[in-house]
């Protein structure tokens, strides 16, 4: 099970946000590259990249950040955020990302995500984002109406390699794990799966009982940190 690292950074900077909601942003002082440096010798497995603004405004701009932290670590990045058509995707991953997240656009275009997925079928995941049983697009503020269970059968037929879901009641708050939501998941689908939301340093020795590809630890391991 690999333990990742998530960065949500708005404005240039690593912020804390409390269930998704923009409004409740709190910035970290340091440098999203100081706390990368950091992160780097933590023990932890990868780094999962949220560019803020680009799920807002559906266009990224954080290339030459992405090109600032690939060269300061040789571990996995995960990027998403305003990844909206083929073109922004092929620049994201000539940073130097490992793989690109689609969240709103897997949901809204599907063809997109398979035609992402035959020339990059390596680089390619998936972030489901999920409240009361149902997939949440555009910074989690419309319900696509596309249950969990029904998202990820459509995931599954297409390969997708990597699929990251959040619950989103719980992410940003440092309440643990809802194991039940966890394991109901993994009888879903035969994929390794990651997880996200809420997730603290101490959940982790159960979560490794349990069968999943990773978790991704954003406020608990930041607060420690810094």
């Amino acid at each position: 099970m690999k333990v990742i690292a998530g960065l949500d950074i708005k404005n240039n900077k690593c912020v804390h946000l409390i269930r998704g909601d923009v409004t409740s942003t709190k910035p970290h002082d340091e440098h999203p590259i100081e706390i990368c440096k950091k992160l780097d010798t933590s023990g932890i497995d990868a780094f999962q990249i949220t560019d803020i603004d680009g799920v807002f405004s559906g266009q990224t701009k954080m290339f030459d950040l992405l090109k600032e932290i690939r060269k300061i670590t040789s571990k996995p990045i995960l990027f998403g955020g305003g990844i909206r058509d083929f073109e922004t995707a092929e620049k994201v991953l000539e940073t130097g990302v490992n793989q690109i997240i689609l969240g709103t656009s897997a949901v809204r275009n599907q063809d997109l995500l398979i035609d992402l997925l035959e020339n990059f079928p390596d680089q390619i995941a998936v972030a489901a984002d999920v409240y009361k049983e149902f997939v949440y697009v555009d910074g989690w503020e419309e319900n696509s109406s596309i249950t969990i269970q029904d998202f990820l059968n459509t995931l599954s037929l297409i390969h997708v390699p990597t699929i990251i879901i959040t619950d989103i009641s719980l992410d940003g708050t440092k309440s643990g794990v809802n194991y039940d939501f966890v394991e109901r998941l993994n009888s879903l689908i035969p994929e390794e799966i990651i997880i996200s939301g809420g997730i603290k340093k101490t959940d982790l020795e159960q979560l490794k009982t349990m069968d999943l590809g990773g978790v991704v630890i954003g406020t608990d391991i930041y607060e420690d940190l810094i």
